[in-house]
């Protein structure tokens, strides 16, 4: 099964493309009303359901002369397409070549290794210049908490061990506040 697009002719002006299938597996076109279909269009869309509700056969309806099909979309919208452009849905038959090209899977697979080929060797190039000399950090800077003199370190010291000698060493509260 191939998607192919076509141009939309209305007296003889091109107007646009549509897109139709070629080349669809035999078991893909047995339908009945009510069936799981994919129109063309949608061919790439994951979680869209297309349901049959009516299959004209050519010559029976005169919008198409080709013959076509009346189809119902998930949000109960009615949609017509031509009888080359609905097939019934891979899915329902577990028909995995169709469900690989549905999720594009070979085109996927085809990009990653050109990208692969093209960005060659991972990681970063290795450096050939002489290597840099470890910097030592700046002191003095204005950022960050200021170092303390030596004048406040000393009285900072004295300071704790004098709550310490009051304190007894112990964490808490203190025997005298509690009751």
């Amino acid at each position: 099964m191939k998607v192919k697009e076509n141009d939309f002719l209305v007296g003889g002006a091109k107007l646009g493309t549509y897109l139709s299938y070629t080349d669809v597996e035999p078991e893909l076109m047995v339908m009945k009303p009510g069936d799981r279909v994919l129109p063309a269009p949608f061919f790439y869309e994951k979680n869209l359901w297309f349901y049959l509700i009516r299959q004209w056969a050519p010559g029976e309806n005169k919008l198409f002369p080709n013959g076509g099909f009346e189809v119902r979309d998930g949000g109960g919208g009615v949609r017509n397409y031509d009888a080359d452009q609905v097939c019934l849905h891979p899915e329902i038959i577990k028909h995995k070549k169709t469900l690989d090209k549905m999720l594009r899977r070979a085109e996927k697979a085809q990009a990653q290794r050109e990208r692969a080929l093209k960005r060659g060797k991972k990681g970063r190039p290795a450096s050939t210049s002489t290597p840099k000399a470890v910097s030592t950090p700046k002191m003095g800077g204005k950022r960050g908490r200021p170092a303390l003199t030596p004048e406040a370190i000393a009285q900072k010291v004295s300071t704790r061990a004098a709550t310490r000698a009051r304190s007894g060493g112990k964490r808490g509260r203190p025997k005298s506040a509690r009751r």
